[in-house]
């Protein structure tokens, strides 16, 4: 934090306002600094987002086309034992 050197001649009120102008500066930097942070964590939040999304589709992809080869599997398998079964 910044340190106030302030002449013995000014005023009480002076010197209060002077020290109030310096702590609305400092919070303001630092205002400044939180912002600016905050944007960063959106952006990253909304990449993590994306990259979730895109990764949640090809497994769901994944899922979907494992499931459709085990569902034709059993079907060939069902047919291939009822054919064995009828001859």
């Amino acid at each position: 934090m910044l340190m106030l050197v302030l002449k013995p001649s000014l005023s009480a009120d002076c010197k209060t306002f002077l020290f109030m102008l310096m702590q609305v500066r400092a919070v303001s930097s630092q205002l400044a600094i939180f912002e600016s942070e905050a944007g960063r964590l959106t952006e990253m939040l909304a990449s993590a987002q994306e990259e979730w999304s895109s990764k949640r589709g090809h497994l769901e992809s994944e899922l979907n086309q494992a499931t459709a080869q085990k569902v034709d599997i059993i079907l060939t398998t069902e047919t291939a034992l009822t054919t064995a079964s009828g001859l």
